[in-house]
């Protein structure tokens, strides 16, 4: 049996149901409860198998069979249009990655995050650039190998501001400096920091750090709000000065007047970068994902610990391994008994793994599963029906001393309570 339908038929050519009959057995198969659903038709499919002389290990065989369908089949037609759908997304993947990957992350759907498709990405070899307000559109655009984000991935910046920068390019032109950029956007405090910690403005003054770009935009406003209130365009006069007070200069000194080339002379505006931490860690919290490398270079101790990568599990069948890995996705389901267990994807540098959560490593670590962050995963290695997966006997957090991102909400630490292994899987 492949479709739904071959339940219905299997129930009249075995068991005697009537189509309708049949019928409602299938559409039990989509629901919530359905095994307990389906348990209700059970004994007349037994008693009609057994009134046309049908042994029980085969009519247990086919109950069981039927069983297997409840939470997760498909009747033919929808079957049919995800075979296309999949041929399709195949097609575009093999001969058009970049613009493919770059629609993928646009949509923000699907089962995975914006870090595994940015992960994927990048181990099809494809170079992921960031956000700019004089590259970018809304969506993130692919082009040979590149893909470049788009404004509307970033988080904390307002759909209404994002467009509004794309609209005002479209029209007038490039920004020419983050001063033109200040008076033709005015971004709000919200959205200025959006846009300096997503790298969306480094394409205008490379040479200046964040931080003063962001003073920048923000001393935009402050003399915009005292221009409104003591007057319409009152500093958009030719020779006007700034208030008392309003000048920002970094460096302590004179500010530089504007423009590429005098902040590139380093007059009084600092010049020095941001640790390279800082900007993966920024990256981090505001597309979901960082661009040149994997998210697990911002813990470079639990990188360079003993373990086994991801792409190599292969080799391992049957062992038990150890690997870091950063979840991507997790399904909850029930196992026999109503116990809850999981599924859950993990990714590190080089490949996806698909951990199984059985109940008592559910019960035991179920509770930091729901935690965004790296993780030590130590388990054993199956081969399930031609895919590999990783079977959790313990799990533990990055020590102490590897600081993540704020966007995590909560400290990195190793959790001691969770450090006890679980019995050997037989």
């Amino acid at each position: 049996m492949c479709y739904q339908e071959d339940v219905s038929k299997v129930a009249v050519a075995l068991a005697g149901f009537s189509p309708a009959e049949a019928d409602g057995m299938r559409k039990v198969l989509s629901k919530k409860d359905a095994v307990t659903r389906l348990e209700s038709f059970r004994p007349k499919f037994e008693e009609g198998a057994g009134a046309r002389e049908v042994d029980e290990a085969t009519i247990g065989a086919a109950w069981e069979m039927i069983c297997s369908f409840a939470g997760y089949s498909f009747v033919k037609a929808h079957s049919a249009s995800y075979a296309r759908l999949s041929f399709r997304s195949a097609w575009l993947r093999a001969h058009h990655p970049a613009e493919f990957m770059a629609a993928v992350m646009s949509n923000r759907g699907g089962y995975y995050t914006i870090l595994a498709y940015a992960s994927e990405a990048r181990r099809m070899g494809l170079r992921l650039l960031p956000p700019s307000v004089d590259e970018s559109d809304l969506r993130s655009r692919g082009s040979g190998r590149d893909i470049r984000f788009g404004l509307g991935l970033i988080a904390g910046l307002g759909e209404a501001t994002a467009r509004r920068i794309v609209e005002e390019r479209n029209r007038r032109g490039p920004y020419r400096d983050i001063d033109d950029f200040a008076r033709r956007i005015d971004p709000d405090r919200d959205d200025a920091e959006a846009l300096v910690e997503s790298g969306a403005l480094d394409g205008l003054v490379p040479e200046l750090r964040r931080s003063a770009l962001l003073m920048r935009l923000l001393r935009h406003s402050a003399l915009r709000e005292v221009s409104t209130s003591l007057g319409p365009g009152l500093f958009d006069l030719p020779g006007a000065v700034e208030p008392a007070g309003l000048a920002f200069s970094e460096g302590g000194g004179r500010r530089a007047p504007g423009g590429r080339g005098e902040e590139a002379r380093g007059e009084s505006w600092e010049i020095s970068r941001e640790s390279p931490r800082s900007r993966l860690l920024s990256e981090l919290r505001r597309l979901g994902t960082t661009l040149e490398v994997h998210p697990l270079a911002l813990w470079p101790q639990a990188l360079a610990a003993p373990r086994c990568l991801a792409k190599d599990l292969g080799d391992h069948v049957g062992e038990r391994v150890t690997i870091l890995g950063w979840p991507v996705t997790a399904k909850e389901v029930m196992a026999k008994g109503e116990q809850p267990m999981e599924f859950v994807s993990f990714e590190d540098e080089t490949a996806l793994v698909e951990v199984v959560v059985f109940p008592e490593a559910y019960r035991r670590f179920g509770g930091l599963l729901f935690e965004e962050r790296p993780f030590f995963i130590s388990g054993k290695v199956a081969l399930d029906r031609g895919g590999l997966t990783l079977e959790l006997l313990r799990l533990d957090g990055i020590p102490d001393g590897n600081s993540g991102p704020d966007r995590l909400g909560r400290a990195f630490h190793v959790f001691q309570g969770y450090g006890n292994e679980l019995p050997a899987l037989r």
